[in-house]
């Protein structure tokens, strides 16, 4: 037991040594990841345009999907689900906003209830 213990304080420092040189040779996470870009000021007119614009394409997604698989629900929902994740990705920069700001449109539209004729 006193050997493990011995053998194990003596490699610790070269443990240590080693982790922190392959830590040093890692990028840096800002060149991994880069940061998302900050929100643009929208207008509450703006927001709701592109609410609208996004329902209007998910409604043809919706009919897509089931036209593509009329009997299975699953495989028309996750084929739903990946043409929404792509369509709200290309709205984003059409729109050049971050797709985490269409995200937070999007939910607080369902949360105030928007409706998808303008002025209402």
């Amino acid at each position: 037991m006193k050997r493990t213990a011995l053998l194990s304080t003596a490699f610790a420092p070269l443990a240590l040594t080693s982790l922190l040189l392959l830590a040093s040779c890692a990028p840096p996470r800002s060149e991994i990841e880069p940061p998302p870009p900050p929100p643009v000021e929208l207008s509450l007119e703006e927001r709701q345009r592109i609410f609208r614009e996004y329902m209007q394409e998910d409604g043809k997604i919706t009919q897509q999907a089931e036209k593509k698989f009329p009997n299975s629900p699953i495989e028309a929902f996750e084929f739903k689900e990946e043409l929404r994740t792509e369509y709200k990705a290309s709205l984003a920069a059409q729109e050049r906003i971050p797709r985490t700001q269409l995200e937070d449109i999007l939910t607080q539209a369902k949360q105030e209830k928007w409706t998808l004729t303008p002025d209402s």
